[in-house]
Protein backbone atom coordinates (compact mmCIF):
# COMPACT_ATOMS: atom_id res chain seq x y z
CA UNK A 1 0.00 0.00 0.00
CA UNK A 2 1.79 3.55 -1.06
CA UNK A 3 0.73 7.08 -0.79
CA UNK A 4 0.07 8.09 -4.42
CA UNK A 5 -2.60 10.65 -4.32
CA UNK A 6 -4.49 12.69 -2.19
CA UNK A 7 -4.13 13.62 1.58
CA UNK A 8 -5.76 16.57 0.81
CA UNK A 9 -7.01 18.11 3.87
CA UNK A 10 -3.44 18.13 5.77
CA UNK A 11 -2.77 21.53 5.53
CA UNK A 12 -6.08 22.12 7.00
CA UNK A 13 -4.73 21.50 10.41
CA UNK A 14 -2.35 24.77 10.07
CA UNK A 15 -3.97 26.83 12.07
CA UNK A 16 -7.66 27.59 13.19
CA UNK A 17 -9.52 30.59 11.19
CA UNK A 18 -7.34 29.83 8.29
CA UNK A 19 -9.18 29.03 4.97
CA UNK A 20 -9.07 25.25 4.72
CA UNK A 21 -10.40 25.34 1.22
CA UNK A 22 -7.56 27.18 0.29
CA UNK A 23 -5.15 24.58 1.78
CA UNK A 24 -6.47 21.65 0.50
CA UNK A 25 -6.48 23.15 -2.86
CA UNK A 26 -2.57 23.98 -1.93
CA UNK A 27 -1.87 20.49 -0.76
CA UNK A 28 -3.62 18.77 -3.73
CA UNK A 29 -0.57 20.91 -6.06
CA UNK A 30 1.89 19.68 -4.06
CA UNK A 31 1.15 16.19 -3.90
CA UNK A 32 0.29 16.06 -7.58
CA UNK A 33 3.78 17.04 -8.40
CA UNK A 34 5.65 14.65 -5.84
CA UNK A 35 3.31 11.85 -7.51
CA UNK A 36 4.72 13.14 -11.35
CA UNK A 37 7.86 13.74 -10.02
CA UNK A 38 8.09 10.07 -8.11
CA UNK A 39 9.34 12.07 -4.89
CA UNK A 40 8.32 9.46 -2.87
CA UNK A 41 11.46 8.11 -2.72
CA UNK A 42 12.82 10.90 -1.06
CA UNK A 43 13.39 11.65 2.54
CA UNK A 44 10.18 14.09 2.88
CA UNK A 45 7.65 14.31 0.33
CA UNK A 46 6.40 17.60 1.56
CA UNK A 47 8.53 21.12 2.90
CA UNK A 48 6.34 23.74 2.59
CA UNK A 49 6.38 27.50 3.95
CA UNK A 50 3.36 28.55 4.36
CA UNK A 51 2.58 32.87 4.10
CA UNK A 52 2.36 33.15 7.84
CA UNK A 53 5.88 31.32 8.18
CA UNK A 54 4.75 28.35 9.48
CA UNK A 55 6.92 25.11 7.74
CA UNK A 56 4.78 21.50 6.82
CA UNK A 57 6.91 18.54 6.54
CA UNK A 58 5.66 15.68 5.49
CA UNK A 59 7.60 12.46 5.74
CA UNK A 60 6.30 9.35 3.25
CA UNK A 61 3.28 6.62 4.08
CA UNK A 62 4.85 3.09 4.66
CA UNK A 63 2.93 0.19 5.15
CA UNK A 64 2.37 -1.18 8.75
CA UNK A 65 -0.34 -3.54 8.87
CA UNK A 66 -2.36 -5.47 5.50
CA UNK A 67 -5.26 -7.56 5.23
CA UNK A 68 -7.04 -9.55 2.79
CA UNK A 69 -9.34 -6.30 1.55
CA UNK A 70 -7.85 -3.47 4.21
CA UNK A 71 -4.92 -2.37 5.03
CA UNK A 72 -2.86 0.65 6.79
CA UNK A 73 0.27 2.93 6.12
CA UNK A 74 1.93 6.01 8.71
CA UNK A 75 3.66 8.64 8.35
CA UNK A 76 4.64 11.83 10.42
CA UNK A 77 4.17 15.22 10.08
CA UNK A 78 4.94 18.72 11.29
CA UNK A 79 4.28 22.13 12.01
CA UNK A 80 6.77 24.51 13.16
CA UNK A 81 7.01 27.86 13.76
CA UNK A 82 9.18 30.11 15.65
CA UNK A 83 7.82 29.06 19.03
CA UNK A 84 6.97 25.60 18.93
CA UNK A 85 6.59 22.34 16.79
CA UNK A 86 3.49 20.45 16.83
CA UNK A 87 4.11 16.83 15.22
CA UNK A 88 0.64 14.23 14.18
CA UNK A 89 0.78 10.65 13.10
CA UNK A 90 -0.93 10.60 9.96
CA UNK A 91 -2.64 7.25 8.90
CA UNK A 92 -3.52 5.96 5.30
CA UNK A 93 -6.52 3.72 5.97
CA UNK A 94 -8.33 1.88 3.87
CA UNK A 95 -10.89 -0.11 5.34
CA UNK A 96 -14.08 0.68 3.73
CA UNK A 97 -15.51 3.99 5.13
CA UNK A 98 -15.94 4.34 8.35
CA UNK A 99 -16.37 8.21 9.31
CA UNK A 100 -14.19 9.90 12.02
CA UNK A 101 -15.00 12.92 13.58
CA UNK A 102 -12.71 14.92 14.71
CA UNK A 103 -11.41 13.99 18.56
CA UNK A 104 -11.84 10.33 17.64
CA UNK A 105 -9.38 8.56 19.68
CA UNK A 106 -6.02 6.56 18.31
CA UNK A 107 -5.37 3.51 20.58
CA UNK A 108 -1.84 2.54 20.84
CA UNK A 109 -0.38 -0.06 22.92
CA UNK A 110 3.17 -0.63 23.26
CA UNK A 111 5.43 -3.82 24.05
CA UNK A 112 4.93 -3.30 27.86
CA UNK A 113 1.68 -3.22 27.65
CA UNK A 114 1.42 1.10 27.95
CA UNK A 115 -1.50 2.83 25.88
CA UNK A 116 -1.32 6.14 24.50
CA UNK A 117 -4.21 7.90 23.41
CA UNK A 118 -4.16 10.27 20.68
CA UNK A 119 -6.98 12.19 19.16
CA UNK A 120 -7.75 13.00 15.83
CA UNK A 121 -7.41 16.58 14.78
CA UNK A 122 -9.57 16.65 11.89
CA UNK A 123 -13.05 15.56 11.07
CA UNK A 124 -13.26 12.66 8.33
CA UNK A 125 -16.32 12.77 6.51
CA UNK A 126 -17.92 10.69 2.82
CA UNK A 127 -16.59 13.40 0.49
CA UNK A 128 -12.74 12.93 2.09
CA UNK A 129 -12.30 9.43 0.64
CA UNK A 130 -10.08 8.82 -2.45
CA UNK A 131 -11.32 5.81 -4.50
CA UNK A 132 -8.88 3.25 -6.46
CA UNK A 133 -9.46 0.25 -8.28
CA UNK A 134 -7.01 -2.19 -7.95
CA UNK A 135 -7.89 -5.54 -10.17
CA UNK A 136 -11.30 -6.14 -8.96
CA UNK A 137 -11.57 -4.49 -5.42
CA UNK A 138 -12.67 -0.58 -4.80
CA UNK A 139 -9.99 0.52 -1.93
CA UNK A 140 -11.41 3.81 -0.33
CA UNK A 141 -8.29 5.79 0.74
CA UNK A 142 -8.62 8.57 3.67
CA UNK A 143 -5.96 10.02 6.18
CA UNK A 144 -6.64 10.69 10.26
CA UNK A 145 -4.60 13.01 11.90
CA UNK A 146 -4.00 11.79 15.37
CA UNK A 147 -1.93 14.72 17.72
CA UNK A 148 1.30 13.45 19.33
CA UNK A 149 4.16 14.74 21.51
CA UNK A 150 7.59 14.34 21.43
CA UNK A 151 7.88 12.35 24.09
CA UNK A 152 5.05 9.89 23.18
CA UNK A 153 7.04 9.28 19.41
CA UNK A 154 10.25 8.55 21.62
CA UNK A 155 8.30 6.20 23.34
CA UNK A 156 6.83 4.23 20.24
CA UNK A 157 10.12 4.27 18.99
CA UNK A 158 11.88 2.67 22.15
CA UNK A 159 9.04 0.52 22.94
CA UNK A 160 8.15 -1.06 20.00
CA UNK A 161 3.96 -0.56 19.09
CA UNK A 162 2.27 -4.34 19.08
CA UNK A 163 -1.80 -2.98 18.34
CA UNK A 164 -3.62 0.12 17.12
CA UNK A 165 -7.19 0.18 18.08
CA UNK A 166 -8.72 3.05 15.86
CA UNK A 167 -12.24 5.00 16.89
CA UNK A 168 -14.52 5.69 14.37
CA UNK A 169 -18.09 6.76 14.21
CA UNK A 170 -19.92 3.70 13.92
CA UNK A 171 -17.09 0.51 15.55
CA UNK A 172 -13.25 0.42 16.18
CA UNK A 173 -10.71 -0.95 14.22
CA UNK A 174 -8.14 -3.42 16.01
CA UNK A 175 -5.02 -4.13 14.21
CA UNK A 176 -1.79 -5.93 15.32
CA UNK A 177 1.38 -4.43 14.11
CA UNK A 178 4.10 -6.11 14.15
CA UNK A 179 6.88 -5.23 16.86
CA UNK A 180 9.47 -2.87 14.89
CA UNK A 181 7.44 -1.84 12.27
CA UNK A 182 5.65 1.04 13.56
CA UNK A 183 8.68 2.25 15.53
CA UNK A 184 10.94 1.89 12.94
CA UNK A 185 9.11 3.90 10.82
CA UNK A 186 8.51 6.39 13.06
CA UNK A 187 12.09 6.72 13.97
CA UNK A 188 13.27 7.18 10.55
CA UNK A 189 10.27 9.67 9.84
CA UNK A 190 11.96 11.91 12.86
CA UNK A 191 15.14 11.64 11.53
CA UNK A 192 14.28 12.92 8.26
CA UNK A 193 12.02 15.66 9.70
CA UNK A 194 15.13 16.42 11.99
CA UNK A 195 17.38 17.09 9.31
CA UNK A 196 14.61 19.02 7.42
CA UNK A 197 14.61 21.38 9.95
CA UNK A 198 18.15 21.87 10.74
CA UNK A 199 18.41 23.68 7.34
CA UNK A 200 16.79 27.04 7.31
CA UNK A 201 13.99 27.64 4.78
CA UNK A 202 11.35 30.55 4.39
CA UNK A 203 8.99 31.67 1.87
CA UNK A 204 11.96 32.49 -0.59
CA UNK A 205 13.95 29.57 -0.44
CA UNK A 206 13.96 27.33 -4.27
CA UNK A 207 12.32 30.98 -5.83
Amino acid sequence: MQCHASCYYLLGLALKGTNRKNMKKTLLIVLLTLFITGANAQKVVMDKVESDGSRHILTKYTTIYSKMFSGGAAALYCIANESDTTFYISLMLNEQKPEIDEGRKLLVKLCDETILTLENAVKIGPLDYETRQVYNNIEYLVYPMYYVSRDEIMQMINKGVVKLRIETDIDNLDRDIKKTKMSDILETSLSNIMDALAVKKDIYSDF
